[in-house]
């Protein structure tokens, strides 16, 4: 509480703005009321050091000086908190109003007010009140409504994105393919990956449909039931291929990912851990892989070649596959740089015994030269598109012999060029 002198004294007022005619006549009109002006800044460093130094009752802060007197404001409310700041600006400046009132000024005098205006906002924010110009009062509001109905429409936006994501779950609209993934000595069927197709409307990229559910917060439950209803194909596969699933680090950080793993042939999935959004803590990842690994499963890091967090990947995880990156394996026959990079990410993985599968393989002249740089795996459109399992016999159960159960990779056509890129 004040002393009964220092409620006795003058209000002490530091007046900070850039033009001179403006605090020679604020000077004036505080002095004729008995304010003291103690200090005067023509900028917001000065303004916010002056305010440290002497400790005013009020600071007069020019909005638009050097510096800024929203930065000011905002350095000034922490540092003094027994400062009151008053705002005293050309104009009624809309974008910064709610940022300052959110900072805790105390008033907000528009120039050309009249002397009566000017002392009373001071003297009503030394008795605790808030004072706001008219005009100003008028700007706030305009500027608070329309930053709610912005709001507004942004959370309907996002109900409605979570309500599309939550029906893809619930009404299962999505089917699984599997594209093959093939042994490069021998044309022998290694195993497939499993990919999602989506029939929600409107009809976009799966990956759009994963960056999405993302957003709302429902990656975890959109990758488990897609990565579910892929695992249950595997009790129709052939039971020496190994299926690959694709996981995102916080679905394989999430206690809810042993509703899919538990039950599921270990020994014949492959977990390749997807890219959409950095590993901040590999302790806990491979932590939350050990038991499943543990129990036969191998885990795939995707991407190799394709940046830097994919190595990161490598370095702390360490995998039984490396996929090579379709963005280094695409005109990796005519493109020497693509097959030195290869070449050096192949060597790596013989030295680290980590087989590598290389993506998007899509005509003859890739393939051969993947296979003279060391390549275990192929996968891509020139050895099998991702189709229905009921669409590809090789891939599903049945008594055939082993020996028949391979793909005559040096003899296919490539994949036609329209077809690949629907």
């Amino acid at each position: 509480m004040d002393t009964p002198e220092e409620q006795a004294r003058n209000p002490r007022v530091v007046v900070a703005d850039d033009e001179p005619h403006v605090v020679a006549y604020v000077r004036a009109v505080l002095e004729l009321e008995h304010f003291d002006v103690v200090g005067q800044a023509a900028d917001a460093d000065g303004a916010v050091r002056l305010c440290d130094r002497l400790r005013p009752d009020i600071v007069l802060l020019d909005l638009r000086m050097p510096g800024g007197g929203l930065n000011a404001a905002q350095l000034i409310a922490p540092l003094n908190p027994e400062t009151h700041i008053v705002i005293f600006s050309a104009e009624a400046d809309g974008p910064q109003i709610l940022p300052l009132l959110r900072t805790g000024i105390d008033g907000y005098v528009v120039k050309g007010s009249t002397p009566e205006q000017l002392v009373g906002a001071l003297r009503s924010v030394l008795t605790g009140g808030t004072y706001l110009s008219p005009e100003v009062s008028r700007v706030a509001m305009d500027e608070l409504t329309n930053r709610l109905h912005a709001e507004q429409l942004d959370e309907l936006r996002e109900d409605r994105r979570r309500s599309a994501i939550t029906d893809t779950i619930t009404a299962r609209r999505f089917h699984t393919v599997v594209q093959p993934i093939v042994t490069v000595t021998d044309g022998t069927l290694h195993g497939a990956e499993a990919l999602t197709r989506f029939t929600t409307l409107p009809a976009r990229a799966p990956d759009l449909w994963f960056r999405e559910a993302e957003q709302v917060g429902l990656q975890v439950p959109l990758e488990l039931a897609t990565a579910n209803a892929a695992l249950a194909e595997l009790a129709r596969m052939r039971p020496e291929l190994r299926l690959t699933v694709n996981l995102s680090p916080a679905t394989v950080l999430s206690t809810r990912v042993g509703e899919i793993l538990t039950t599921a042939p270990l020994d014949r999935v492959i977990i390749e851990l997807t890219e959409h959004e950095p590993v901040t803590d590999y302790g806990a990842v491979a932590a939350a892989l050990a038991p499943w690994r543990a129990k036969g499963a191998r885990l795939a890091v995707d991407d190799a070649g394709g940046g830097y967090a994919s190595f990161s990947h490598i370095l702390n995880l360490a995998p039984e596959y490396i996929k090579l990156d379709m963005n280094l394996t695409a005109d990796i026959d005519a493109d020497r740089q693509r097959q030195a990079l290869a070449r050096a990410v192949i060597a790596f993985a013989r030295e680290m015994g980590v087989s590598v599968i290389a993506e998007a393989v899509e005509t003859a002249e890739q393939l051969q030269v993947l296979e003279g740089l060391g390549t275990h795996y192929v996968q891509g459109y020139h050895v099998g598109r991702p189709l229905p399992l009921d669409e590809q016999p090789l891939l599903l159960a049945d008594d055939a012999p082993v020996e028949h159960r391979r793909i005559d990779i040096r003899s296919r056509e490539d994949a036609d060029l329209e077809q690949r890129r629907r």
